[in-house]
């Protein structure tokens, strides 16, 4: 009897057993040991923030369910996720777009909500600063860098003593101390913006000039001798490279009075370092092109109170490359002009190199035959607001492709333009508003002379020029140009030569009939147009009234032009215009 009572309840305990584990809760328990995942206590509810770059996630299930589990992500392709065993992992793929993005995975059993996992994407960290390098004078001074970062934080590490910064909202402050070493002071600076997978950083190289002009010289061969590029007061320490060092005190005179020379054992690269005063850079007289071809570089410009770069590196065929101007190396300089004429392996010019030249007044001839240059910079005038001679700066600029808009902009007292621009074959466009501000300018003889490849004179291009008295031969031999755009000479009334004006053109098509409407004081129309044999249509009028005044015909009408005395070959080969006939048979001296 005892023995069937324990039978009994041994087989109510295993029945009980059995009805409880059917009354166990199915359960989903979320596990992670990555650090990115937050999970909540009761393990059911996940949460991480993921890089742009993407990744995976991985879980662990703690579960009593053993088969039928299932995952519903809804209206995603970039979030995935695969089940093995117990392990769960979560794929994101790369973001590439500008805005973050979520999405939330369901584990199912069944159709029943088991445990949810929620994933944010954030976008890929940016970080772009305004400018990556900043030069300061010795003098020192502040400069701002724009900082443009899509993270909510970022720092600033530098390690200069001489340099310090600030930084408040957006903008990064630099503040050197004057630099009074001797030598040129490099600092990094690196802007860092966010954290971990986040982390970006960009570097800002900062220099400063220790108030030295620094020369490269390139020697080909043992005993080359070097004559330093320098006339009238000279005082100052010279480093020649070669761990010589001298003193001068001179008033150099090229005829009496020759400036420093050195003497190289062995061939190779010296930088010559040259601190204290010089007066006025100049490689003219008493320089050989043998000299002349040694200087291969400017690596900086120092301040040694100049007055005059004229002449200053004439004909340096082999100088490549000029250090920027950090601000106060040409404060007192008034004359440019040849300073790098025929430097025909100089390859650019720095934006700021007339920083700060507001007594700048000549820069004439001043690039002429730098056959290696392709651009001028923006802006590159904008702090010489006295330049009056512009002539030849830029003429023989075989390679120049390009002119910036507002070369000549802030120069509003400039007198001269003649030769800008002549026989830069490559060009092949001006801007419309290159002359607008200079309404004092009186000269623009051969302006864009042999520019063979220019197809097109913008319209009001010389409109502002109201003072300009001269364009003899401006776009003359221009044998692409095509068309000139109405305007071009608009507001020009005190012009009284367009001699040899867009003479051998031969491509060009059309000139509008009123272009000479307000140039009615001109004497010498001599070769203007001369055999620009493709261009159609009636030669340029001015209307009296309902009368067309053809040029030919200005000194029957002296009371609205003055009586032109000049106009030998104007219209020569003109024979497609509608009134050559005309121009011919009665005004034959026009033709020939």
């Amino acid at each position: 009897m005892k023995r069937l009572c324990v039978v009994f309840i041994l087989l109510l305990a295993v029945f009980a057993c059995e009805e409880d584990d059917k009354n166990v809760p199915l359960f989903i328990q979320l596990i992670s040991e990555d650090s990115s995942v937050v999970i909540d206590p009761s393990g059911t509810s996940a949460f991480f923030t993921i890089s742009a770059a993407g990744g995976a996630v991985v879980f662990k299930l703690n579960t009593n369910i053993t088969e039928g589990i299932t995952v519903y992500s809804e209206g995603n392709t970039w979030c995935d996720a695969s089940l093995s065993g117990d392990v769960f992992v979560v794929s994101v793929s790369k973001l590439i777009g500008e805005e973050e993005r979520s999405c939330k995975m369901q584990i199912l059993y069944g159709t029943e909500v088991k445990a949810t996992i929620s994933i944010m994407q954030t976008v890929a960290p940016r970080l772009a600063l305004s400018k990556e390098e900043v030069r300061f004078s010795d003098g020192g001074g502040s400069e701002q860098v724009m900082i443009r970062t899509n993270q909510a934080k970022w720092e600033v590490i530098n390690e200069a003593s001489w340099l310090t910064t600030e930084k408040k909202d957006t903008v990064l402050t630099l503040t050197a101390v004057p630099n009074n070493s001797g030598e040129e002071l490099t600092a990094t600076v690196t802007v860092k913006a966010g954290e971990g997978m986040d982390a970006i950083e960009a570097v800002i190289t900062v220099i400063q000039s220790s108030g030295s002009m620094i020369l490269e010289y390139t020697l080909p061969l043992a005993e080359a001798t070097i004559k330093l590029p320098f006339e009238n007061t000279f005082k100052a320490t010279v480093d020649w490279g070669d761990g010589t060092k001298e003193e001068y005190d001179l008033f150099i005179n090229p005829l009496s009075t020759p400036a420093p020379t050195h003497t190289y054992a062995k061939k190779g690269v010296y930088y010559v370092s040259i601190s204290g005063t010089a007066e006025k850079i100049y490689s003219v007289l008493g320089y050989t092109t043998e000299m002349n071809s040694y200087i291969t570089g400017v690596k900086q410009w120092g301040n040694l109170g100049l007055t005059s770069l004229e002449d200053g590196f004439f004909a340096n065929s082999n100088l490549k490359y000029i250090a920027d101007n950090p601000g106060n190396a040409f404060t007192e300089v008034v004359s440019f002009k040849n300073a790098f004429k025929n430097c025909v392996a100089l390859e650019a010019v720095p934006a700021g190199l007339f920083k700060n030249c507001a007594k700048l007044e000549d820069v004439s001839f001043c690039f002429t035959g730098c056959t290696s240059l392709t651009e001028f910079p923006e802006g590159l005038f904008k702090d010489c607001p006295a330049i009056t001679n512009f002539g030849s700066f830029s003429s023989s600029n075989t390679a120049l492709l390009s002119i910036p808009a507002d070369l000549f902009a802030y120069s509003p007292e400039a007198l001269s333009f003649s030769n800008v621009f002549s026989t830069c074959t490559a060009l092949t466009e001006i801007p419309g508003d290159l002359f607008k501000n200079s309404t004092k300018a009186t000269k623009f003889d051969y302006c864009f002379y042999g520019c063979k490849k220019l197809e097109r004179v913008p319209a009001g291009l010389y409109a502002n020029c109201a003072a300009a008295t001269t364009f003899i031969s401006a776009f003359f031999g221009c044998e692409a140009l095509e068309i000139v755009e109405e305007g071009v000479f608009t507001n020009c009334t005190a012009v009284t030569s367009y001699k040899w004006l867009f003479a051998n053109c031969k491509q060009l098509k059309t000139v509008p009939v009123n272009i000479f409407d307000n140039s009615r004081g001109v004497t010498d129309f001599s070769g203007t147009l001369r055999d620009c044999e493709s261009l159609t249509g009636e030669s340029p009028y001015t209307r009296i009234g309902e009368v067309k005044v053809h040029l030919y015909e200005r000194s029957m009408y002296t009371t609205d032009f003055t009586a032109p005395k000049n106009y030998s070959t104007c219209f020569r080969n003109c024979t497609r215009l509608s009134d050559y006939a005309t121009i011919e048979a009665s005004y034959v001296n026009w033709t020939k």
